[in-house]
């Protein structure tokens, strides 16, 4: 790399870590953190007393082309003002190789907690640092308990897990006083992403992640607890869970009543008709782009997208009965095709939902309601381009109503 494309690159990461530490903790959190490129163990030193220039050129790119993805935003060159083509490839190649943990790791068994994959197991906080370090212990976005959104700009937005470093650091002091009693994380090994076996008296991973779906605080705490005193005694007891993506999520959805979180998070995870079907549409990569769904109301009002997902199923849950997969399948393929049409006709308003009162997501439910209303009638797209321009979407009860009207139903 180039001595003073390097010594440039280094100075604009200082002085962002000068500056806007927050942005870039958020930033990193959501692109190195959640990918499992780097720990906050590995990047807290780098960011709190920078000390750029003894890392290797790969790590640099790390650090410069994760931030340089919002360069607009932070008014900063971008990635390949420092770096060739070459040297980016090969720093997204490559990883940090870590010491610790080489796989196969085997967990040992102290209760099976029920019938299915759900077992009691537990490691000092030294083991847990190690997998930590490793890499072995994760943070997924839609396998943690709450994401937040950061708005750089108007068109620029970061999706990361919720993370209060001030939180993690009170329950580190609290372990290195001796006052903090441990209480247990939660594990998740996806068993389609991971390779993994069950004997009588261990869980053994062979390949593949830990999902940590609850207990970041307080094993980031464990960190620095440990950076205090690297021979505390302590012991946390760990539920560990094998099965899918969707059975974290239900964990998840059954300890809100415990510890409430984001009510429209929550109610995404629940196994609902609605859901199945929103993730269906969402995931067929088949929806008109335009439309932009958001997984709570903050990312509404951040301007990150116009719909939130919550609604969106409760509304196909209210005014669709689909029981089988098979059903449920006809409708999402139907909704797509629907919306799609829609988008044909409201384009403009779409695209520019800041200002449209027809693209609030308060207007979506009225729409899905019209969906069900023109399922299976033949001219259904005259109809739609009928209909639309006398919706009030200011009033739900009177588009509704005006809906019933014009396909013929009388209203209650």
């Amino acid at each position: 790399m180039n001595v003073s494309k390097r010594n440039e690159a280094i100075a604009i990461l200082k002085r962002l870590f000068s500056t806007k530490l927050n942005v870039c903790q958020d930033i990193y959190s959501a692109e190195l953190v959640d990918t499992g490129k780097m720990t906050w163990g590995e990047l807290g030193p780098l960011m709190s007393n920078p000390d750029l220039e003894n890392v290797s050129d790969i790590v640099l790119c790390w650090l410069y082309e994760a931030v340089s993805k919002h360069s607009a935003a932070l008014k900063i060159p971008d990635v390949s003002h420092f770096f060739t083509a070459s040297e980016i490839t090969e720093a997204n190649s490559a990883y940090i190789k870590r010491g610790y943990s080489k796989l196969p790791i085997a967990f040992p068994i102290l209760a099976r907690l029920t019938d299915n994959d759900n077992y009691l197991t537990a490691l000092s906080i030294q083991d847990i640092a190690n997998l930590k370090s490793a890499g072995l212990i994760q943070w997924k976005e839609g396998m943690q308990r709450e994401t937040v959104i950061t708005k750089l700009s108007d068109n620029d937005f970061i999706s990361h897990i919720k993370y209060d470093d001030n939180r993690a650091r009170a329950i580190g002091k609290s372990m290195s006083d001796g006052t903090f009693f441990p209480n247990s994380l939660r594990w998740h090994i996806v068993a389609d992403e991971s390779d993994y076996e069950v004997k009588d008296d261990r869980v053994i991973l062979k390949s593949g992640y830990i999902a940590e779906i609850d207990g970041q605080h307080r094993d980031k705490g464990s960190e620095y607890a440990l950076m205090n005193n690297p021979n505390i005694i302590m012991t946390m007891p760990i539920v560990l869970t094998i099965g899918s993506r969707a059975t974290a999520q239900r964990i998840i959805n059954q300890d809100e009543e415990r510890a409430p979180i984001n009510k429209s998070v929550v109610a995404q995870y629940k196994y609902t008709m609605g859901n199945n079907v929103l993730k269906k549409i969402i995931g067929g990569g088949e929806l008109d782009g335009i439309y932009k769904f958001c997984d709570t109301q903050q990312g509404i009002q951040v301007g990150q997208g116009f719909i939130l997902k919550s609604d969106f199923a409760a509304a196909i849950d209210k005014y669709y009965s689909a029981r089988t997969v098979k059903e449920q399948s006809k409708v999402a393929e139907w909704l797509i095709e629907f919306f799609n049409e829609l988008a044909s006709i409201n384009y403009d308003a779409f695209v520019g939902y800041k200002k449209s009162i027809s693209a609030k997501n308060s207007v979506f439910p009225i729409y899905v309601y019209l969906s069900s209303k023109l399922q299976n009638r033949s001219g259904w797209e005259d109809e739609l381009a009928a209909v639309f321009p006398k919706l009030d979407f200011l009033n739900s009860k009177k588009s509704i109503e005006i809906i019933n009207k014009e396909m013929g139903e009388k209203n209650v």
